[in-house]
């Protein structure tokens, strides 16, 4: 997985608006792989806005394209997403 929050408005403010872009690419390996070496893709795009230092909220879509198992059939499906994100600390 590869991804990025890139800031909209200049400055570090940790409460400021951001887009969060990832990618995540999912391969089958193994003596027990049938027909699909490859398995998924995931792609996510969402506004987000920092709360606080510590809290984060997004709102976005996800695309995941995926290969069935046969190797023959793919799926292409959308997710609308909403995310809340703590990076609370849990000791001293």
């Amino acid at each position: 997985m590869i991804g990025s929050d890139i800031p909209l408005l200049k400055g570090k403010d940790k409460a400021g608006w951001y887009l969060a872009v990832y990618d995540e690419v999912f391969w089958n390996y193994g003596k027990n792989v049938g027909a699909n070496d490859f398995d998924q893709n995931r792609a996510y795009l969402a506004l987000g806005k920092g709360l606080s230092k510590s809290l984060k909220l997004e709102v976005g879509s996800m695309n995941q394209f995926l290969q069935q198992r046969n190797g023959r059939i793919f799926e292409l499906n959308y997710t609308a997403m909403v995310s809340l994100f703590s990076t609370l600390r849990w000791h001293k």
